[in-house]
């Protein structure tokens, strides 16, 4: 089985087009744990409505706030999939999304694999510039920008264990997880070049202040992910804009 795991927060407009994308997937082996962290709008209703009318989705509502982290992290910790597999609710993905993946892992005997993936805006139109994925990621690579979607990540816990996102982090807790999974160990993260998943740029995401998260970045992930001095930062910090600079040139033309 395929945990599908799912934090979900005031995403009413986009939860269903989600759900429907998971619905719609060719291999039918998953189920869908969808945390709602204390949504004030009709996300929670739209959740449960689709865990009564099919039993492969689970709706786990949250008594205190978790945020993104702390959801995905409570979903983590209750799944019963041997692979692992996220989908925030403003996200969707292709119908050949988790087939493709389980097939590529079955073949590569790979541990942990990510997608290419493209951007939607807020009224669901997909911009044709593909975010690829390159063909390995290892710790070193992490050092200058981060190539991988959380959205497309799927890895195998019983090679793994069950990765927690570090909820000590505002932002880029993906890109946290993804430097500590490595940092220590021999594993490497597989590309699939096909673009599987649409990531939703909208008004309330928070990786929608790119000011904030560059800084966040600067501040926060050198810092505490790699322990690097101000010589250090320095020059990775450049790869990190040149790589970010050249993806929003070209989701802008």
């Amino acid at each position: 089985m395929i945990s599908i795991i799912t934090a979900a927060y005031n995403c009413e407009k986009y939860l269903e087009q989600a759900i429907q994308s998971v619905l719609a997937q060719t291999f039918q082996d998953w189920e869908m744990l969808i945390v709602d962290d204390i949504s004030t709008d009709t996300t929670a209703e739209i959740a449960q409505r689709y865990a009564q009318l099919d039993p492969r989705i689970k709706f786990i509502k949250a008594t205190q706030k978790l945020f993104s982290a702390g959801a995905r992290n409570w979903a983590t910790q209750h799944a019963s999939g041997q692979y692992i597999a996220f989908l925030d609710a403003d996200d969707y993905w292709l119908p050949s999304k988790l087939s493709t993946q389980y097939e590529f892992m079955q073949t590569t005997k790979c541990a942990l694999s990510f997608t290419s993936y493209q951007i939607v805006n807020h009224i669901g139109s997909i911009h044709p510039y593909v975010i690829q994925a390159p063909k390995t990621v290892t710790y070193r690579d992490l050092f200058y920008y981060n190539p991988i979607g959380c959205l497309t990540v799927m890895y195998d816990s019983s090679t793994v264990g069950k990765l927690l996102f570090p909820t000590d982090f505002v932002f880029q807790e993906d890109y946290a997880l993804w430097i500590r999974t490595l940092q220590h160990t021999s594993f490497t993260f597989y590309g699939i070049p096909t673009p599987l998943a649409c990531y939703r740029i909208h008004p309330k995401n928070r990786s929608g202040n790119k000011w904030k998260v560059v800084k966040y970045h600067w501040q926060n992930v050198y810092k505490r992910c790699f322990g690097w001095n101000f010589f250090q930062k320095i020059y990775y910090f450049s790869f990190y804009i040149g790589k970010n600079a050249i993806k929003y040139s070209k989701l802008n033309t």
